[in-house]
Parts: C-alpha cells; structure tokens; sequence
C-alpha cells in the first residue's frame, strides 16, 4: 500500500508550514493576483496526506484554486453568489502522463535506481512541451499575461491570465484544447500531418521539434544506436511506412548520418504522411491534461504552493530570451533551500513574474491559422 506523506516521516511538512508563515511568501502578491475584490473564489486545500478539502487553510501544504465569480455583499454580510464563473485558462504538462513511449526516452536516466523524480536526462521532453505551448499561447492565439510554474514535482503549469481568456466557455476552452491538441492519438496525429501540412505544424517541425531531436536524442541519447531506442523507432515507424521501418532495421547508419539518409528517402505514392515528423511529433509533442484546460471549474495548485512530496516551490521562471530553451529541475529552491537563504534570485525573480502576470489591461486575443507562415 501506498505511504502517505505524514506516515513515511517526510521533512518536507514541517518546513513547507514555516515557508508559509514566513515574510518570504508573497502573500498579498498572490491575493491581489488571483482573488479580485467583490468575487468568491473556489479554494481547496491539500493536507499532508494528500486529501483536498473545502476548509484547512491551517494545516494545508498545497493550495488548488478553481473558479470565481462575483458575489453580491450587504453591508458585511455575504449573500448568494451570482454570475458567470471566470478562472484563469490553464496547460498542466506531466511527465507522469506520457505513455511508454515517452518514458521510453529515459535511456541513461538515474532517477529509477535514486529515487528522484526528474533530472535533466529525462526533463527535456518538458523543454519542447514549454516551446511548443509558448508558441500556441502567443502567436497562434496571441494572449497576453502568461505565467509559466513548476509544478513542484515532475511537471509544468501555463497559466494564461488574458481577460478573453478567463472568461471563456467549457465549449470554447475545448476548441482551443483541440487546437493545440495535435497527436493525442495515431489518427489524430496521421490527420495534423497529412500534406499539405499547416504553416504552424511546419513550424513546430521544423523550428522547434526536430532540432531538439537531434540534439537531444540522437547526439546525447544515442537514440539509434540503443537496441530498444532502434526497436521503439521501428515500431512507430511501422505506423506509417513500413519501407522505411524495413530500412532502419538493416541499415548501418547511426545516429544523424541515419537521420540524414532517412529523411532523403523517396516516400511511397499512396503516403501523404512524412514518417521522419510523425517519428519526432510521437516522440516529443506535449501531452496535455485535457480536463486542467477545459473545465472552467478544474482546481490547479497555486504559483508559490509547496509540493507536499518533494518540498519544492511552484516557482514562476522565464522561458523566453535562452535559445535553446533547457528545463532543469535542480535549478528551482525547496523550501528547506529558502528557508536556509537559498535560491533568494531565482525566488525574486519568480514574484516579479506574478506581478507581471496580474495586469489584464490588454488582450489581442485571436486565432491565427497562419502563424509562422514565414517560415
């Protein structure tokens, strides 16, 4: 049976309590941010535990907030609340969620025989999943006010705090879900890929995808030259071209020199799918939690929250200015790093995001079908 926080004598509680009552949590940032006056917010907390509750706030390690709506006050008194819900539109990317494949690329990994969670020779799939939603939020649909979070554990959070964007409909949260949702499944994916591809499907490609590839699985990974790195290529392979599947398991060819000739190969008449795209979108796109984005209702961990298992901050971070962007867990504080003095820049620079983030003054909301058309 699984052991719960409490009961396997974790240290991380009684620290994330006093990170809480400490002058470093930017309380009244985070309530001038995410609870506007004359409104009621939806609130749960977590215990050590792990269970969520309505009422704890005292001997809560994690807040999850879910929608607000305005309420009606006479004189102090808090009457029925009314009206439309509204609540920030959120991306929740966990490395929990990808299927075999996905975990498949944890070649070299140390984190089954340590214990951890995450380290940098698995948390590079998060660094595609950052590009490619970065990309969706401002240039497809070109919302403004993001937040970027780790979650603490073995993920990121986007938060999208655009006016148009918090006021949209399950129904319209949906359309964009299915928007940026390219390869949730074989058909779904065979569907995006088909020629002629979309100018922003090129893009993801071509600019984002394959580079990260290449250098991520094929220079450092060793992709090709793995026997269940050669056997997982072959197998999604076989979903498309089967020639080309044949090829890659009798070729000699390793690593980009395989890439290279792989990519020059002449495609069968009847296959309008490029077998090398489907190979990197079924390897790298982002697996997305469908409910944390359509449900306008759904509670998503607070930026600045503690991890109960791991002590780590929700910390806000940048992932605009660094080219390639890398994602690494070890650079984000646990409260024990805080509370020791630790981590005090990359934590100052995480509340002046959240500060950002607040300001709703301006939205150029709007669905751009030909994003990146110059590319």
């Amino acid at each position: 049976m699984k052991r719960t926080v409490a009961e396997s004598g974790s240290p991380h509680v009684r620290n994330i309590r006093r990170y809480y009552e400490n002058s470093l949590y930017p309380g009244a940032t985070l309530n001038s941010v995410f609870y506007d006056a004359g409104t009621m917010r939806d609130v749960r907390y977590r215990n050590a535990r792990g269970d969520l509750y309505p009422e704890g706030k005292e001997t809560a390690v994690e807040f999850h907030l879910g929608a607000e709506r305005p309420i009606l006050r006479e004189g102090s008194r808090c009457a029925t609340v009314y009206g439309e819900s509204t609540r920030e539109l959120t991306f929740d990317i966990d490395l929990t969620d990808y299927d075999a494949t996905g975990l498949a690329l944890r070649y070299g990994c140390p984190c089954p025989s340590s214990g951890k969670t995450m380290c940098r020779e698995c948390a590079f799939l998060l660094d595609g999943a950052v590009a490619v939603l970065n990309f969706f939020a401002t240039e497809v649909f070109r919302f403004g006010s993001l937040l970027w979070t780790y979650s603490g554990n073995r993920g990121v959070h986007l938060w999208i705090n655009d006016p148009i964007a918090r006021s949209l409909t399950k129904s319209a949260r949906t359309t964009l879900f299915e928007i940026v949702d390219l390869a949730s499944s074989t058909e779904r994916l065979k569907s995006n890929l088909k020629d002629p591809v979309s100018p922003r499907v090129r893009f993801i490609y071509e600019s984002v995808l394959e580079p990260l590839f290449r250098r991520r699985l094929l220079d450092d990974a060793g992709l090709f030259e793995s026997p269940a790195g050669r056997a997982t290529t072959i197998s999604i392979l076989n979903l498309v071209d089967e020639e080309l599947a044949d090829y890659f398991r009798t070729s000699q060819e390793k690593g980009n020199a395989l890439w290279n000739a792989a990519k020059t190969r002449a495609r069968s008449p009847t296959n309008d799918v490029d077998p090398c795209a489907f190979l990197v979108f079924r390897f790298l796109y982002p697996v997305m939690d469908r409910n944390v984005t359509v449900s306008p209702h759904h509670q998503v961990k607070q930026p600045f929250s503690a991890h109960a298992a791991t002590g780590k901050v929700e910390l806000p971070f940048d992932p605009n200015g660094r080219e390639p962007f890398s994602f690494d867990p070890d650079a984000f504080p646990s409260v024990a790093d805080l509370l020791a003095g630790g981590g005090a820049d990359s934590f100052r620079k995480g509340v002046d995001l959240l500060k950002k983030f607040g300001d709703r003054s301006k939205s150029n909301f709007s669905i751009c079908p030909a994003a990146r058309s110059d590319k």
